[in-house]
């Protein structure tokens, strides 16, 4: 794109490095070098203002369809039409697209950094080239005006003889065709360096347009994430939807359970069950709901809680308990970003709601190694990690596995 021919005029076709060397001791600004280099810029500059504007349309016309996809996806949700989970799932992926775009953005800002730089130098050295092309000019004109000031008539009409009369009409006819041929190169770099300075004046224009719309992405990606964080208040304002959302959720337990029962078992390297009471903690944090049934006072509901809840920043790292195999690692419905760890012996670990994950299926994991970072990713209540240990399938109680806290 624009980029790349600015880049061509810098480093290819444009003033090169060996140019500016020879117009520093003194040589002529190459005129088919100038017309090249006009050329590439004339073509960067037509189509700069045109693409920027459809690259900004087209990013605004998304976002309109996507904010209106989340409202719609509220309403359906409310309307019970959609399920809890299913309007999370959909909104998470909205709030993903702003963040990709976010990223792509701060990619585009890069390359315009980048260009500024080129034209920067493409000014300095069109600089430099004028000062060249006025020092060899300075001296020819002040010749010039010294002879001028005399009428050329009475300069060849001192002549001795007509021999050097006719010597004198060609050479002052011929320093002044050379003086107008140096005035034309000095013309042509002027006309060069008013393009590089009008192209950089344009490049940051449309760097700073892009950095304000970057600040408006990430506007609108917070803006998605209260917008989340009011449909999850909006559920847990109605019993009949918190309902809902139980139910919903054991249905996810049921999809996990039998996630667990179908994976391989990996051959076992070490005696998991020896470990009880010292693993490590899985990551940083507190341990806001424990195993066990849970009551919700308000709604009269009861879930089995078959791991923990470990309330933590996002970001924070995730760590494997135990050696083991990677068995499952990607996304499930109710657990948002899940990684399964399998340590031998029918010992399974379940991590959800995880922001990333850093292991790949059938990666091999190390105690206390890092394999994701808490996040938010299918949650209801917002950051932290579900952690569960199960055993041939059945989940078991993780807290006396756990080592104590120092």
């Amino acid at each position: 794109m624009g980029g790349a021919a600015l880049g061509a005029g810098a480093g290819g076709r444009g003033v090169r490095p060996g140019a500016g060397r020879q117009l520093r001791r003194g040589g002529a600004f190459p005129a088919r070098m100038s017309r090249s280099f006009v050329l590439t810029l004339a073509l960067v500059l037509a189509g700069l203002p045109a693409h920027a504007q459809k690259l900004e349309e087209a990013e605004q016309s998304a976002l309109r369809e996507k904010l209106a996809a989340q409202r719609a996806t509220l309403a359906l949700v409310e309307s019970k039409k959609l399920t809890v989970l299913e309007g999370l799932e959909l909104m998470e992926e909205m709030v993903a697209f702003s963040r990709r775009r976010v990223r792509a953005l701060e990619g585009d800002l890069a390359v315009f950094r980048k260009r500024v730089i080129l034209a920067e130098r493409e000014e300095v050295l069109l600089r430099e080239a004028l000062r060249v092309q006025l020092r060899r000019l300075s001296p020819r004109l002040r010749t010039l005006y010294r002879v001028m000031r005399r009428r050329p008539l009475e300069v060849l009409l001192s002549a001795e003889d007509f021999a050097a009369l006719v010597w004198r009409a060609r050479a002052l006819e011929a320093s002044m065709s050379g003086d107008l041929d140096l005035l034309r190169g000095v013309q042509r770099v002027a006309h060069l360096q008013r393009q590089s300075t009008l192209e950089l004046k344009r490049l940051q224009t449309s760097l700073a347009a892009r950095v304000t719309f970057l600040q408006e992405q990430e506007r609108l990606a917070r803006a998605q994430h209260e917008a989340l964080e009011e449909v999850v208040g909006s559920l847990a304002g109605e019993a009949e939807l918190a309902r809902r959302a139980v139910k919903e959720l054991e249905q996810a337990d049921a999809e996990l359970t039998q996630v667990v029962r179908e994976l391989k078992e990996a051959p076992a390297t070490h005696g998991f069950g020896a470990l009880r009471g010292k693993l490590p903690q899985p990551t940083r944090g507190i341990i806001e709901v424990a195993f066990g049934k849970v009551v919700n006072p308000r709604f009269n509901t009861v879930t089995v809680q078959k791991g923990l809840d470990i309330r933590a920043a996002t970001g924070t790292p995730v760590v494997a308990v135990a050696d083991g195999t990677v068995v499952y690692a990607g996304s499930l419905r109710g657990y948002g970003n899940l990684l399964i760890v399998d340590h031998g012996d029918g010992y399974h670990t379940l991590m959800a709601h995880l922001s990333s994950i850093a292991l790949e299926l059938g990666a091999a994991v190390a105690t206390g190694e890092v394999v994701g970072e808490v996040g938010d990713t299918g949650s209801l209540k917002g950051s932290y990690l579900y952690f569960e240990v199960r055993k041939s399938g059945q989940a078991v109680d993780p807290g006396p596995w756990l080592a104590p806290v120092p």
